[in-house]
């Protein structure tokens, strides 16, 4: 929340309110003095830092939650070929899922877990 200085004219305060940048520009169209518009923008810094800290914050801990289910569900490494042992072994798995090698006259295709 800002802390609108209660001395400025009732437009800048009412701008402010709306955002920082309208009570700004509310200010020099009123051709206030420059000691006025530090006191506008030394009242939005605070709230501007606290928003983009707060915004800082969220993004890392998305970032940490996608690191997390990345490592957790993501294979470390490429599967290794499937040899002819393990095709014939896995073909008609209990699970009823497609498992093992299935050769057409141009393409191989390995299925698995």
């Amino acid at each position: 929340m800002v802390k609108i200085p209660a001395d400025l004219p009732v437009q800048v305060r009412d701008g402010m309110a709306d955002s920082i940048g309208s009570g700004l520009r509310i200010a020099k169209e009123m051709k206030l003095p420059v000691s006025d518009l530090v006191r506008v923008h030394d009242a939005a810094a605070p709230a501007f830092v606290s928003g983009m800290q707060m915004a800082v914050v969220f993004g890392a801990v998305v970032v940490a939650i996608a690191a997390v289910v990345a490592w957790r569900y993501l294979p470390a490494r490429e599967a290794g070929p499937v040899t002819e042992g393990e095709a014939d072994r896995s073909v008609g798995h209990p699970d009823g899922g497609l498992h093992g090698r299935v050769e057409t006259e141009r393409l191989t295709i390995i299925a698995g877990d």
